[in-house]
């Protein structure tokens, strides 16, 4: 039998959505995700498994993506967090438990990933921020990452969050170079 946690997060919320700016001062929205952002999400998801080396999957089909997102969106402590630059669908990032059901379920597992119009104009840090923010509201006790040693845009943003490396897995990718780069895993004690 599989016990219900049972955690009581604290009185603090956030009010949604959450308003900023890109560096150029283009509006930008952070929501959670709904019903109708789930396609937009699954085929983001595609392009940029396609495009970037640096997202942790490979040639995604975007329909069971679609089902793993409706299915997440009811499920407790998930978060989906759409950005929107000036209307327009730029990415994603996620907070969701461990892995290991009630041993680590104070620990939230975050990933991200953007749209390449929306990279380097400072979304991806409000969206860490404000996950980062959301998993505290609901108590979680610290989140967790991993990255690409080679991608050095994400490794700064994670350090400058106050992210330190845990354990680095060497050797542990191949790029479509044929060279290997590390999966670094990073922590966060959000209390």
């Amino acid at each position: 039998m599989v016990r219900q946690h049972t955690h009581t997060p604290p009185a603090a919320h956030i009010d949604w959505p959450v308003r900023t700016s890109t560096k150029d001062g283009a509006p930008v929205v952070l929501r959670p995700m709904k019903r109708r952002d789930v396609w937009r999400a699954a085929s983001g998801l595609g392009y940029v498994s396609r495009q970037s080396f640096h997202i942790g999957v490979e040639d995604v089909s975007i329909g069971q993506v679609a089902n793993e997102f409706m299915v997440s969106l009811k499920m407790p402590r998930y978060l989906y967090l759409v950005a929107e630059v000036e209307d327009d669908f730029a990415g994603l990032a996620t907070a969701r438990p461990g892995r290991f059901g009630e041993k680590d379920f104070h620990v939230a597992t975050l990933s991200i990933w953007l749209l390449p119009f929306a990279r380097n104009r400072g979304v991806g840090r409000e969206m860490m921020k404000t996950l980062i923010e959301w998993c505290r509201v609901v108590g979680y006790e610290k989140a967790e990452l991993e990255v690409f040693a080679n991608n050095a845009p994400a490794v700064h943003l994670y350090r400058s969050l106050g992210f330190e490396v845990e354990a680095v897995q060497r050797r542990a990718v191949r790029t479509p170079r044929g060279t290997y780069t590390h999966n670094i895993f990073m922590g966060l004690f959000l209390t």
